[in-house]
Parts: C-alpha cells; sequence; structure tokens
C-alpha cells in the first residue's frame, strides 16, 4: 500500500516509475523482478516476445541508454539471446564478475534515464531476494546520490537483507528506514 501511494505521487510530480515484485515462488524468464524493472526502464509493458524485447535493447544501445559494454548483461536480463561476438566473453565470466557487472549495468540505464526524467524504482518484499538482485539494489542506491532516482524497498522485518553487508557494498549512501508495525485491532477492523 505504502509503494503504491508512494508511486501515485511520483507520477503526479512527474516521475517514471517502475515496480519490481519479489515472489517467494518461481515465475518466469523475463516476470522477476529485476527484469521486469528493466524492461520498463527499457519502455516495454509486461513480458513481450523476443523480437520485441530484442528491439528494445537495440534501441537503447542506439539512444545512448545502455552503454555498450553493458549489453551483454542488459542482454541477459532481457533474456534475449547474445549476439555471438559477446557470448564467448559473457560465458568466459565467473558468476562473481557477472553480478557485479550485471549490477553495473542496471545501476547505469537507471542512471542515464533519471537524466531526461526523475525515476523511481520500487522492489517489494526484498527479504526474498537473491544475491543478484541485492547486488543491483546496492549499485542502485550508489546511484541515487548522483541523478533524480529514488529507490524504494520493502521487506520484513525477518530476513531483512539490508544488513551491516549491504550498507557496506552500497558505500554508506543515506538510507530512510520506516518500521511500520502491524496495524491494531481496531485498525484492522476499520481497513476490513
Amino acid at each position: 500500500r505504502l509503494i503504491e501511494e508512494l508511486r501515485w505521487r511520483a507520477l503526479a510530480q512527474g516521475f517514471s516509475c517502475h515496480v519490481g515484485r519479489v515472489l517467494d515462488f518461481g515465475v518466469g524468464k523475463g516476470q522477476e523482478a529485476l527484469p521486469a524493472v528493466v524492461a520498463t526502464l527499457l519502455g516495454l509493458r509486461g513480458h513481450e516476445s523476443e523480437p520485441v524485447r530484442r528491439a528494445a535493447l537495440g534501441n537503447g544501445i542506439d539512444s545512448g541508454l545502455i552503454a555498450p559494454e553493458h549489453e551483454p548483461f542488459i542482454a541477459d536480463l532481457l533474456d534475449v539471446e547474445q549476439r555471438p561476438e559477446l557470448e564467448a566473453l559473457f560465458d568466459a565470466m565467473d558468476n562473481a564478475t557477472r553480478l557485479r557487472r550485471t549490477a553495473e549495468a542496471v545501476a547505469a540505464v537507471a542512471a542515464t534515464a533519471a537524466r531526461k526524467q526523475p525515476q523511481l524504482i520500487a522492489f517489494e518484499d526484498i527479504h526474498w531476494t537473491s544475491p543478484l538482485l541485492l547486488g543491483c539494489l546496492a549499485a542502485l542506491a550508489m546511484a541515487t546520490r548522483e541523478r533524480s532516482l529514488v529507490l524504494a524497498m520493502t521487506t520484513r522485518f525477518e530476513g531483512d537483507p539490508l544488513d551491516r553487508n549491504w550498507r557496506a557494498a552500497s558505500h554508506g549512501t543515506p538510507l530512510l528506514a520506516i518500521d511500520v508495525g502491524p496495524l491494531l485491532p481496531d485498525e484492522a477492523r476499520v481497513l476490513a
């Protein structure tokens, strides 16, 4: 509910808004939180066909939204087949390098988009997050320092991944935490 209200207020202020929902059960490729947000940053709506995703990737590169060195990482998130000249390079990377470079690519795309229009990027239920998304969240947090970019995240108290290690990875980027407890019984009845 808070993310939805934040989204409506951001839209009213001229922001472009992108929401990714982290689910505790499997979803199809491209419907995961991070690929979904990257797709909307590229102007895609929903899970589009492969030719449409490929065209969006090409348009992003042509427009400067995606730097050429970030193409293989964004292509992977969009589930677009790698160009042959990039495939061998991408496949040769170890997992840690691939995760780090993907986080850099996502943050760069968001920062570049924020030069043209303020951006709100929200991720819900990050207590179920993957290491890839957690690294991207740290990189996105750092990007908020330099651009008109707001990163909002929701999590439960138990399983909250924004621990000391995550804060170190985000290099001390200021973070505002709002702890919301459960509704009181009378409030729950009013809501119902």
